[in-house]
């Protein structure tokens, strides 16, 4: 927390995650058009999207997954892992 010139506590972190959800939930041009080319993500092949999450040596996705495809996915994973 910081102080302010007026000696109050400031919270810089919340600052800054309300600004970055302000971006999270701004829609963009085309999701307002409806037009292709925006934010979207295409959709994994299963067998590749399963292949990144199974392994072991880790590394952030190399593109966007839709969240859909993601939950989906790691259902049948946690399922064949028993852990649903």
């Amino acid at each position: 927390m910081d102080l302010s010139a007026d000696g109050t506590g400031v919270n810089s972190g919340r600052e800054k995650f309300e600004s970055m959800r302000k971006d999270w939930n701004t829609p963009t041009v085309s999701e307002k058009t409806g037009k292709a080319g925006g934010k979207k993500a295409r959709k994994w092949k299963t067998k590749e999207l399963y292949d990144v999450l199974k392994d072991p040596h880790y590394r952030p996705f190399p593109r966007k997954v839709p969240l859909e495809q993601l939950v989906d996915v790691l259902i049948d994973v946690w399922e064949s892992d028993g852990i649903v």
